[in-house]
């Protein structure tokens, strides 16, 4: 099972090194190897589009300007779901990608000069998504190392099947407060009941084989996009 030091460290303020976490995880019974974070790109910066501008005779080409911190670049980018305003991850001349394979330099497109290139996730090893480029949330900040801000090391642990109360961060954030004596995050979920009465009949025919049955209707439920934060959770 693969479970995310960063999805850890919401529910547990441990001070272990990461090697007390593989040699305790393992000590109780939850085989762990700590794996370090390895990124098939180097010199990624967070970037914000500040304009987009038509490039003369191409239907979908755009010539954007672009924050990247310390100062603006002209970057030339054919993506669709390019907007205003939005942060992106910017690989600037010298930066790699493809674990070094390829090195992002500055280059002629139809006559006009980019100076870095606008990334997609499949691009960046992330996924395989590459119908667009990458969109940031608000948590990302401009000029930023993008490598560093989705750092997240990973613990892979061997579970044995006596051992179901781990299939979960939370299940090994328990098994971690007991290596370092500290305890788990509480968090309390809050959501408003309706007065509104329901139709749905229940009957319990078997009251020894099944104790209490609950239900409840759950109303105004939206079919969308999922969250930014639950997205890089699952990323």
């Amino acid at each position: 099972m693969i479970v995310s030091v960063n999805w850890l460290k919401d529910i547990i303020n441990y001070t272990l090194s990461s090697q007390e976490l593989e040699d305790g995880l393992t000590s109780l019974g939850l085989e762990c190897t700590y794996k370090d974070t390895k990124t098939s790109y180097s010199g990624i910066v967070v970037g914000k589009i500040l304009s987009i501008e038509k490039i003369e005779n191409s239907d979908h080409l755009n010539l954007c300007s672009v924050d990247v911190g310390i100062k603006k670049e002209k970057i030339i980018c054919g993506a669709n779901n390019i907007e205003l305003g939005i942060l992106v991850p910017i690989a600037l001349p010298g930066a790699n990608l493809d674990h070094g394979n390829l090195k992002i330099k500055q280059v002629k497109i139809r006559g006009v000069l980019s100076n870095g290139m606008i990334c997609s996730e499949k691009e960046l090893g992330i996924s395989d998504n590459h119908d667009g480029i990458m969109i940031l949330n608000s948590t990302y900040k401009v000029g930023d190392d993008f490598s560093q801000s989705i750092q997240n090391d990973l613990l892979d642990i061997d579970l044995t099947p006596n051992r179901g109360d781990c299939l979960s961060h939370l299940g090994v954030a328990r098994e971690i407060s007991i290596l370092d004596n500290k305890k788990i995050k509480k968090t309390t979920k809050a959501f408003l009941l309706s007065s509104e009465k329901s139709n749905v009949k229940i009957e319990v025919k078997d009251k020894e084989g099944c104790l209490r049955y609950a239900a409840r209707i759950i109303r105004g439920v939206k079919v969308g996009k999922s969250p930014n934060w639950l997205k890089k959770k699952l990323e």
